[in-house]
């Protein structure tokens, strides 16, 4: 069984962004990745994280744990991120797609990003458990 992972927690700021891409960055190139799905994953985490770090704690402060796991026994393997923070309750699985054919001048502000996150990814998960935002992704 080859099952690796790591995890990084941070406080929930912008000045940490960087850190935590290159955390997840690691991950992604120890699972084996090409080029272009790391800088798909690098897409993807980034704006999981600038939602957490920008929504999750309005008017306070908290941390983001950001964790990946390798999973290798089983076909297709997987690579599994994981994030996690004690903010505002909130499923962004729950929100509507945007309306990608519109004009732009006529698209509503947000959304786009959750929408990249789930067309990327192979599965987006959410679930709120003690207290805790836990928004799992998988690449095989």
């Amino acid at each position: 069984m080859m099952k690796n992972s790591d995890t990084f927690i941070c406080q929930a700021t912008m000045d940490k962004l960087d850190e935590i891409i290159a955390f997840i960055g690691e991950g992604s190139r120890r699972f084996g990745f090409d080029e272009m799905m790391q800088q798909k994953i690098h897409l993807v985490s980034e704006e999981v994280a600038a939602n957490v770090i920008n929504y999750a704690y309005p008017g306070s402060s908290g941390t983001l744990e950001v964790r990946y796991m390798i999973e290798k026994d089983q076909a297709p393997s997987r690579f599994v991120l994981q994030f996690i923070d004690h903010g505002l309750a909130f499923n962004p699985l729950e929100a509507s797609d945007p309306n990608i054919d519109a004009p732009v001048e006529e698209r509503s502000i947000g959304g786009l990003g959750i929408f990249l996150v789930k067309k990327i990814m192979d599965e987006v998960t959410y679930k709120r458990e003690n207290n805790q935002n836990i928004l799992t992704l998988v690449k095989y």
